[in-house]
């Protein structure tokens, strides 16, 4: 097998165009400070998922209007387990460019 003479050749992708963010000032500063709030909210999500898990005992049933009966504790593990995923996961495809 031989070796290309230059390792690091252009792959031939189009170049950067680039985004608002890199562009005008006050949309880079509206887009960190979205990030900034969701990963705010993603923490704030996790400290409630463990103390849901703390505060509420396994055999606590509480009706909630759509759902009917279920699990206080199930139902706050999954309210507060789904919300650190989803805002981090926006904030990480919402944020400036690296």
């Amino acid at each position: 097998m031989k070796v290309a003479d230059d390792p690091f050749a252009d792959p031939g992708l189009p170049p950067h165009k680039p985004r608002i963010q890199d562009i005008d000032e006050r949309a880079a500063r509206r887009s960190e400070r979205a990030v900034a709030f969701m990963f705010t909210l993603s923490m704030l999500a996790t400290v409630g998922f463990i103390a849901s898990y703390v505060i509420f005992p396994v055999d606590k049933i509480v009706y909630i209007w759509p759902f009917g009966r279920v699990s206080a504790l199930n139902f706050s593990l999954g309210l507060t387990s789904a919300r650190p995923s989803s805002s981090s996961a926006r904030a990480r495809s919402t944020g400036p460019a690296p």
